[in-house]
């Protein structure tokens, strides 16, 4: 098989990190962890454990930026992206390598996510398959240079493969830990699209694209074939849509040199 780097862009070991890295270094020729934090004693273990190449930079310049310095540090053919929250599954390993031996310099394999959100599957509201661009020819691409929401970059000749076995994405356990990281993920999308178009919304706006997002989520994504978490998925996606635009809308009152 051809070397592949595994490589995670991380802040610290979460809770399912120890299971996504084992499980990685079933298939990994090397590891890169690169990360901004130089405290956490549990990451440091594990990249030793698993002999990773750990990097440290403080520096924090947007996921795209991030994305793209770590993958300077891999020295795979190939290049499989993880989050510390996704497991790759023993199924998904084995066709990850049959891919890789057959595998074109412009093909990308598209894997699709099993997103469990309070402990529980969501196999609607738009959450599955839910693929993502993860596997690509080290010297082929890149990603872009997003602050958030980056993207790989795919070319005219692009060919993209949709595997079939799915990672198994465990998003967040309770709703403390969604709310932390929404508003962090809020404000970043709102500093992103000032900075880009220059302009905020209205005031109505934080209100009707909520509504939409839970309608579409909800009724338009079969939300409520997932009963209960159907409802909370869908009401706080709704919440998260109004928040960011809403954050956006604050900026009409606050002078540039602050956002």
């Amino acid at each position: 098989m051809q070397s592949l780097s595994v490589i995670y862009l991380c802040k610290n070991a979460d809770e399912y990190f120890s299971k996504s890295i084992a499980q990685a270094a079933k298939i990994a020729d090397e590891i890169v962890i690169y990360t901004g934090s130089e405290e956490d004693t549990q990451l440091k273990e594990l990249a030793i454990q698993y002999k990773a190449n750990l990097v440290i930079d403080p520096k924090w310049e947007g996921y795209g930026i991030q994305r793209q310095k770590a993958q300077a540090k891999a020295t795979g053919k190939f290049c499989l992206w993880i989050d510390s929250d996704e497991i790759l599954t023993d199924k998904l390993i084995a066709e990850i390598k049959k891919f890789i031996e057959t595998a074109k310099e412009n093909d990308i394999l598209a894997i699709p996510r099993l997103n469990h959100f309070l402990g529980q599957k969501v196999k609607h509201c738009g959450f599955y398959p839910d693929y993502v661009l993860r596997l690509h020819h080290n010297s082929y691409t890149t990603y872009d240079a997003a602050f958030v929401h980056e993207k790989l970059i795919e070319k005219a000749d692009t060919n993209i493969v949709h595997a079939k076995e799915p990672f198994l994405h465990y998003t967040h356990n309770t709703i403390d830990s969604y709310y932390n990281k929404q508003l962090y993920y809020t404000t970043l999308w709102a500093k992103n699209y000032y900075h880009k178009k220059h302009k905020v919304c209205s005031i109505f706006t934080p209100f009707y694209k909520a509504a939409f997002t839970f309608i579409k989520k909800y009724f338009l994504q079969l939300g409520f074939l997932d009963g209960r978490i159907g409802v909370i998925v869908s009401a706080t996606s709704a919440q998260y849509t109004f928040t960011k635009y809403l954050i956006l809308y604050s900026y009409k009152y606050q002078k540039n040199d602050k956002i």
